[in-house]
């Protein structure tokens, strides 16, 4: 068990340093425990919030990851929990790689 819960807390951070080296991502807040807030960050997006329920609403239909989100000094952000005993670290990988696909998506159909 002690296994697990220290992979989920790193697993949290590998999504906190993916988004901070990310051109197109933002962390709203360090890491804590086995969650992390991030978004979608685009020059050309009028509204960051809309686009992130956007991306949020794609996770959702897609099935494959499948995070919940909240608001951060007022900013709509995704929000992964790590916590089945089954999640490993390509999940984590996995749920950034779809972030910025889905949202690299929906700015080029906006364009």
């Amino acid at each position: 068990m002690r296994a697990r819960v220290c992979r989920h807390n790193e697993m949290a951070r590998r999504v906190a340093e993916r988004a901070k080296q990310h051109s197109n991502l933002e962390l709203a807040l360090e890491p804590t425990l086995s969650i992390c807030c991030f978004r979608f960050v685009h020059e050309k997006a009028r509204d960051l919030n809309t686009l992130n329920k956007q991306i949020h609403r794609q996770l959702m239909k897609n099935g494959v990851n499948i995070p919940s989100t909240t608001v951060v000094d007022d900013k709509f952000v995704i929000r992964p929990c790590f916590l089945g005993a089954r999640t490993n670290w390509h999940h984590a990988d996995d749920l950034v790689n779809e972030v910025v696909e889905i949202g690299n998506n929906i700015m080029s159909n906006n364009a």
